[in-house]
C-alpha cells in the first residue's frame, strides 16, 4: 500500500506479456472449454482473521463456503485450488507467497481433497495479488492451452507487494484471448472494490460482492457458471471522456493528483472540492493519490461521471498531534501526519491501525464518504521554565507509560493516569482522569 507500489512500467508489462504469450497459447486442439476448467484462488492473507458479525473469521467462513461451492460443481468441471498469504508471517513480506495447493481434478473426485487442504491451512501473511493472478493463468495453461480457462479470486483486501494487479491482468488477459477472472471483494472497502473490479473489467471478468459465508457461497456459485463478459461498446467521439468527481465538504481536496494508470503520468489535479469537485479525463483507468495512499482501479467510462467518495479524519481536540496510520495486515506505515483541530484530511476509505509516538490507539475503519473525529485525550504540562525535570504519565491499572516535559503535551487514551517526576521520587503522585477529548493542563511546580 505504499505510494511506490503502483508504478508498473508499460514496458515492464509488455515483456511481460511476450514472455508468457508462448506458454499460454501452446495447447491441443482438444483442450476443454474455458468454463469446464477453473482455479479458485483465495485469501489466506492476515487481514483474513477479521471477524464477521456472526463471530466467524473472514477465512473461516470462506473456506467453508469454498469446499461448499465445489461440491456443487458439475462432476467433469476440472478444479484446482490456489492460496495465497498462508506460508509466511506478514513479517517476513513474503511478496512470493502463493501456491497451488490441490492440483487439477474433476470437481467429482477433487471436492474432499481441496476440503482437507482448506482445513490444514492458517491467514497469515501477505497479499500478493498480482502474482498469484499471474501463477493462476500458468496453472490454466499448463493444465490445458490455449481454451484459457476461469480464475476466480476471493479476497478481503488490496495489494501489498507493489505491483498494479489491473495492469498485470490486463496484460494476462492480452496474452491469452480465452482467459477469464472473475474477483469477489468478501468485506471489502471502497478501494479494495475498485481495485478487484478492475481486475475483473480487465480480464473478461466479472464482479461480485459478499459479506457473510452465505453470500460468498451464492456468489461464488455465480461466477461458477458466468462466461466471459461482453468487451465494452466503444463510446462515439463525443463521449470518450469522463467525469471524475471528489466528493466532500468544502475546501477538502486541494491539489490531490489523477494519475494515468498504464503510464503513470499526471493528467489532472483536483482544486478545492468547493471550487473544482470535478475533472475531465480521457475514458481509461486511474488512480488518485492522498495522504495514506493511492486510490487505484478507478475506471472512468466515456460520458459517464465516476464518484469517489473518501473518508474524512480530523482531530476532535484542541492540539497539534502526530498522527501515523498502519497498514493492519503489514503494519507498514503509511501515512505520518501532523494535524491540528482546524483540519480535514481526505483518506482512502478502509482500516488502519492509529498511533500517536508509537501508542497504538485502536485500529480505525475509515468508511467511504463518513467523517471520522480522532478524539484522545491530551494532558498538557505548563511550562515552568525549569527544563530539568521529566514528568511520567502512566495508564491505570496496566496501560501505557509516556515520558513528557514542560510545555509539552502528552497524548493518550482516554482513561485514568497518574502523573510523577522520575528525579523526585519524594513527590507526591497525582491522578488524572481523562474523558474523549478532554485536555488537562498541569502546572508542577519547580
Amino acid at each position: 500500500m505504499s505510494l511506490s507500489s503502483t508504478h508498473t512500467s508499460l514496458a515492464a508489462l509488455a515483456a511481460l506479456t511476450l514472455a508468457i504469450a508462448p506458454s499460454l497459447a501452446q495447447a491441443p486442439a482438444s483442450a476443454p472449454s474455458a468454463s469446464d476448467r477453473i482455479v479458485l484462488v483465495l485469501d489466506a492473507s492476515g487481514s483474513m482473521t477479521a471477524k464477521l458479525p456472526d463471530g466467524q473469521s473472514r477465512f473461516d467462513a470462506a473456506r467453508a463456503a469454498v469446499g461448499d461451492m465445489v461440491d456443487k460443481l458439475p462432476a467433469s468441471t476440472s478444479v484446482a485450488l490456489r492460496v495465497y498469504g498462508h506460508q509466511s508471517p506478514t513479517a517476513d513480506k513474503n511478496c512470493k507467497d502463493t501456491q497451488r495447493v490441490v492440483d487439477f481434478g474433476a470437481a467429482s473426485q477433487n471436492a474432499s481433497a481441496i476440503r482437507a487442504r482448506l482445513g490444514a491451512l492458517a491467514a497469515r501473511g501477505y497479499t500478493p495479488l498480482a502474482h498469484s493472478i499471474e501463477e493462476a493463468a500458468k496453472d490454466l495453461s499448463a493444465s490445458g492451452g490455449a481454451a484459457g480457462g476461469t480464475v476466480i479470486l476471493v479476497s478481503d483486501g488490496k495489494e501489498t507487494c507493489g505491483i498494479d494487479p489491473c495492469a498485470m491482468a490486463k496484460a494476462l488477459a492480452a496474452a491469452n484471448a480465452g482467459l477469464v477472472v472473475h474477483t469477489i471483494g468478501f468485506g471489502v472497502d471502497a478501494a479494495t472494490r475498485n481495485q478487484l473490479q478492475c481486475i475483473a473489467g480487465a480480464a473478461r471478468g466479472t464482479y461480485y460482492d459478499a459479506n457473510s459465508r452465505g453470500g460468498l457461497l451464492d456468489q461464488l456459485a455465480k461466477a461458477s457458471r458466468q462466461t466471459a463478459a461482453a468487451p465494452p461498446s466503444r463510446a462515439p467521439a463525443m463521449q470518450r471522456t469522463g467525469t471524475l468527481i471528489l466528493k466532500g465538504p468544502a475546501g477538502v481536496g486541494t491539489g490531490i493528483a489523477v494519475e494515468d494508470s498504464e503510464t503513470g503520468t499526471i493528467v489532472e489535479h483536483f482544486g478545492s472540492i468547493s471550487a473544482s469537485p470535478a475533472v475531465r479525463v480521457k475514458a481509461g483507468t486511474y488512480r488518485v493519490r492522498f495522504m495514506n495512499g493511492t486510490w487505484n482501479g478507478i475506471v472512468v467510462d466515456g460520458g459517464k461521471t465516476t464518484e469517489l467518495a473518501p473518508a474524512l479524519f480530523s482531530i476532535g481536540v484542541a492540539a497539534r498531534i502526530n498522527v501515523e496510520l498502519r497498514d493492519p495486515e503489514t503494519l507498514e506505515e503509511v501515512m505520518a501526519l501532523s494535524m491540528n483541530h482546524s483540519a480535514v484530511t481526505p483518506l482512502i476509505p478502509g482500516r488502519y491501525v492509529l498511533t500517536v509516538r508509537n501508542e497504538t490507539f485502536d485500529e480505525i475503519d475509515f468508511k467511504e464518504g463518513a467523517a471520522f473525529q480522532f478524539k484522545p485525550a491530551v494532558i498538557t504540562f505548563a511550562d515552568t521554565g525549569d527544563y530539568s525535570h521529566t514528568y511520567r504519565v502512566s495508564q491505570q491499572p496496566d496501560g501505557i507509560t509516556i515520558d513528557g516535559g514542560p510545555g509539552q503535551d502528552v497524548v493518550v487514551p482516554p482513561g485514568r493516569y497518574t502523573v510523577e517526576q522520575p528525579d523526585k521520587p519524594e513527590a507526591k503522585p497525582i491522578a488524572v482522569d481523562l474523558a474523549a477529548g478532554e485536555s488537562r493542563t498541569l502546572t508542577i511546580g519547580k
